[in-house]
């Protein structure tokens, strides 16, 4: 009988707890200085007056917050350099290989279309919560798709480039990070379960930009990745599941004229055949 959470491999050293929140958090900051870098140098493109008492300048900075064309630039790169560090930071380490550290395995097929499969489950029953409750699409996702000129390049930096360093940073490098640390201190089972949940809170708050339910949806869908990646002992699992999620949600912001039409009709027969 297997368990659900693979134990850890004892052999391995990644890096200690303080050294894994540190160098995580310096591939954080750089990522969203680098971000921050291409904004100013759009804005200063842009002619904008850098006075932070000008009314002007703050609804100019929130305004670029919200430009597609602009968060596709910032992303590409910073999420190019942020796996970069990782992959640097996990090199350092000299008792244990890039590959074990990051679980940078190739799946077997059958077992990537099946945690794709239960993905595409998870989804669909996220949205039915979310209809159910009547939440709508986050004025965010709305603002910053309607903005884009060039789309293909937001496609690259939320399909590929958020996945990538995302799943690295937080169900790489840091996870292991902290599963072996808190392995130390209690058993297997109780660490791993406590990494896998403060993993995924962490990932959850990042993405402040949305309401608190899409917070606790990211939540859930972070455990699930976690899951994936102990059960098929590959990182490359939650990173197809991570693009598989973004793309659906790109293509749902493409055609979210039709859908929404398409959920009203449906809302309709139902109102009709529950009477």
């Amino acid at each position: 009988m297997t368990t659900l959470l693979k134990e850890p491999d004892n052999t391995a050293k990644p890096w200690g707890f303080w050294a894994t929140i540190a160098f995580s958090l310096i591939a954080f900051i750089v990522l969203s200085l680098i971000q921050g870098v291409v904004l100013v140098i759009y804005a200063v493109q842009q002619g904008t007056n850098f006075d932070l008492n000008d009314k002007n300048f703050t609804e100019s900075i929130n305004q670029y917050a919200l430009d597609g064309d602009l968060l596709g630039l910032a992303q590409i790169p910073a999420a190019t350099i942020g796996v970069l560090l990782i992959l640097w930071f996990t090199s350092m380490r000299k008792s244990i290989t890039v590959r074990q550290y990051l679980h940078l395995y190739w799946p077997r097929i059958g077992s990537l279309l099946k945690w794709l499969g239960i993905m595409f489950l998870v989804m669909i029953g996220m949205q039915v919560v979310m209809v159910s409750l009547g939440a709508e699409t986050p004025s965010f996702m709305t603002d910053v798709y309607n903005s884009t000129e060039h789309k293909w390049v937001l496609w690259v930096a939320v399909i590929i480039g958020a996945p990538f360093f995302e799943e690295f940073l937080f169900r790489g490098f840091l996870f292991e990070g902290l599963r072996h640390s808190f392995s130390k201190i209690t058993n297997s089972a109780v660490g791993t379960t406590l990494t896998v949940l403060i993993t995924s809170g962490i990932w959850a708050v990042i993405h402040m930009q949305y309401g608190w339910l899409e917070i606790f949806s990211i939540f859930i869908i972070g455990i699930a990745f976690a899951i994936a990646r102990l059960k098929t002992g590959s990182l490359y699992v939650p990173i197809a599941m991570h693009m598989m999620m973004n793309f659906f949600a790109s293509l749902a912001m493409e055609f979210q004229p039709e859908l929404e039409q398409l959920e009203k009709s449906s809302m309709g027969f139902i109102h009709v055949f529950s009477h």
